[in-house]
């Protein structure tokens, strides 16, 4: 069965007051196993949820778990509320507190730190399907400015081949008018 800490999300935040509130119970599986030893969440019906419900700032909660956490306050600090009996009170460092007078403070700083660690991969994986397709982008640039240069590089090859062809031609001409002058000057010598 898939554990409790692996069917869950919370908003960024809250890993610490989710963390907290589950406790160990945070690696118990999901569903009964008939007949089986051992810890299972089962689910309940879910009461009415507390106005300030920690389960508000979970995108991603499994049924079984929604019974739970319905009745926890979540706030930024421990306000010394009256809590109703079943109420639980988190506040977002993780600092628990039941309605029985229970108090925990710095558990679950494993499972906290897992799911940081999740959302904080999810933001990334969001920032990084932009920088792909600006990366997608670019190659298909550089492929377009690789083959202009390319293009460019061919026709100044033969622009440089035409031009020596024509440095070529102007040197025989050149030659030619040199050679024409030699013999009109010796044709004039033996006219005169």
């Amino acid at each position: 069965l898939p554990r409790a800490i692996d069917a869950l999300r919370a908003e960024p935040g809250y890993e610490r007051a989710l963390a907290a509130v589950l406790g160990r119970d945070a690696k118990v599986p999901l569903g009964l196993v008939d007949e089986a030893e051992g810890r299972f969440w089962s689910g309940a019906e879910v009461p009415p949820a507390v106005a300030d419900s920690l389960a508000a700032h979970l995108p991603e909660c499994p049924n079984e778990l929604a019974a739970r956490l319905a009745l926890v306050h979540v706030a930024p600090e421990d306000d010394g509320r009256a809590l109703a009996p079943g109420e639980w009170l988190v506040t977002l460092g993780g600092v628990l507190r039941r309605w029985d007078g229970f108090v925990a403070r710095g558990e679950g700083g494993a499972e906290a730190a897992r799911l940081e660690a999740e959302n904080r991969l999810a933001e990334l994986e969001e920032r990084l399907s932009p920088l792909r397709a600006a990366v997608t982008s670019a190659e298909t640039q550089q492929k377009d400015a690789q083959a202009a240069l390319s293009a460019l590089q061919s026709e100044i090859v033969a622009a440089e081949r035409t031009a020596a062809e024509a440095t070529n031609a102007e040197r025989a001409a050149l030659r030619r008018v040199d050679q024409a002058e030699a013999a009109r000057e010796r044709h004039a010598a033996r006219a005169t």
